[in-house]
């Protein structure tokens, strides 16, 4: 027995230490969220080591004891700090900063510009900043239910943004997906999106992008968000109930 460790899953396939049996579980988790639920991950003795964390591994001693991740910092420390500023404030001077630190770059920044209120309000001020320089990229697909490319070029307009709409093939996009999955090091519904992107991204140079991929959650981009608090004041309406399981 013994422990093995590396940035990826399939780094430590390769080593050949690691039984390699499939976490039916975790593809369950996959199916339904589109990702592996940390410290699940594709393979059944490969976990994931939580974030923000360390430990330490007594190898004098054997068989090796279980491991203690140990916190070392908690984002909720950060999130207490409350600040006597309006909180729309607070939000716009924080996507400003984080704007600008990455924004500092040796070559042309691009965006991926989507429907959405995230990538929305990062075209909005990027615009502000350096319109004539930016060049937005949507990737555009054949479903008139789920395209966003119009949508994305009317912000683009109204910006006066550079936009550069990707439109696949059926065919193309395909070829395209198989790749994806083999360049990530495990699958995931978002991450098969930002490969499909980004690598039109580089077919026309751009090798910098600055993406709002996470940040619907923050905004509330997504219309059954509005439905969460309703969902959750009921679940406290109803505590009195006995649980179900």
């Amino acid at each position: 027995r013994g422990i093995v460790f590396g940035s990826e899953v399939r780094a430590l396939i390769a080593c050949g230490l690691v039984e390699t049996t499939h976490n039916h579980h975790a593809i369950t988790d996959y199916l339904c969220y589109g990702s592996f639920q940390e410290p699940n991950t594709l393979r059944k003795f490969i976990h994931c080591f939580p974030p923000a964390h360390y430990t330490w591994i007594n190898l004098t001693v054997q068989p090796l004891e279980p491991l203690s991740p140990q916190i070392y910092w908690d984002i909720t420390s950060i999130a207490r700090q409350v600040s006597s500023a309006p909180l729309n404030i607070v939000h716009h001077q924080a996507l400003q900063t984080s704007l600008d630190q990455q924004l500092i770059s040796d070559v042309p920044v691009g965006l991926f510009l989507s429907a959405g209120v995230d990538s929305t309000l990062l075209a909005a001020l990027l615009a502000a900043k350096d319109k004539h320089h930016l060049t937005a990229f949507t990737f555009a697909i054949d479903s008139p239910t789920e395209d966003e490319s119009f949508l994305a070029a009317l912000t683009a307009q109204t910006f006066n943004i550079k936009h550069h709409v990707v439109r696949g093939t059926t065919q193309q996009i395909g070829e395209w997906i198989i790749d994806g999955f083999k360049a990530m090091d495990q699958p995931s519904s978002d991450g098969l999106n930002t490969y499909l992107i980004s690598r039109a991204a580089a077919s026309q140079g751009i090798t910098v992008v600055l993406s709002g991929c996470g940040a619907d959650e923050l905004h509330g981009g997504y219309a059954h968000f509005q439905q969460l608090s309703q969902i959750y004041h009921l679940k406290r309406l109803l505590s009195f109930l006995p649980s179900p399981i």
